[in-house]
């Protein structure tokens, strides 16, 4: 499911508002964050084509699998080069699958035939979950429930504001 881009203050929100339908679908969810950089200096008008393709691509495979996507991406020109880059949030039915590292490697994949580069090892980065995880994995028969969907969402939005808000020099 894609939901709409609001302004950049209210990215966390939808963010959880994205996070709490999946919920309300999926007893078991694997949540996955990752940053898609341009390999050089591109102007925001033009950065636009290649995450649509990215996101076909990589929603559409997963679809494929039956996955049911959720997703959010967010676009930040930041650090000491100007590049710009994407977060990429996903949710993913994680009855189906229990890992992000195939996903980040599919990821990698269909980003590097987007730029058309041989690999993008390097331009499209996992963001580790606050256990230092490929992804965050949250199941509902577990009796912290609210808590891991909370920790989710303070996850999600953290990267959110960390991506908009980048640290100079970095």
């Amino acid at each position: 499911m894609t939901y709409p881009h609001p302004d950049e203050r209210q990215l966390p929100a939808q963010w959880q508002n994205v996070l709490c339908d999946y919920a309300e679908r999926h007893s078991k969810i694997l949540a996955m964050a990752f940053r898609l950089v341009h390999p050089v200096a591109t102007a925001p008008a033009f950065a636009e084509q290649p995450l649509q393709a990215f996101l076909g691509g990589f929603l559409d495979h997963v679809q494929g699998k039956r996955l049911d996507p959720a997703h959010l991406a967010v676009t930040s020109t930041g650090g000491t080069d100007q590049r710009l880059s994407h977060l990429v949030l996903v949710l993913l039915d994680g009855h189906r699958t229990q890992s992000g590292i195939g996903h980040l490697r599919l990821a990698r994949a269909i980003w590097a035939d987007t730029l058309g580069l041989p690999n993008a090892e390097s331009l499209a980065l996992p963001c580790l979950s606050p256990d230092g995880d490929n992804g965050m994995k949250l199941r509902r028969d577990r009796p912290d429930w609210a808590g891991q969907l909370d920790r989710c969402s303070r996850w999600g939005s953290s990267l959110i504001v960390s991506h908009l808000n980048p640290t100079p020099g970095v």
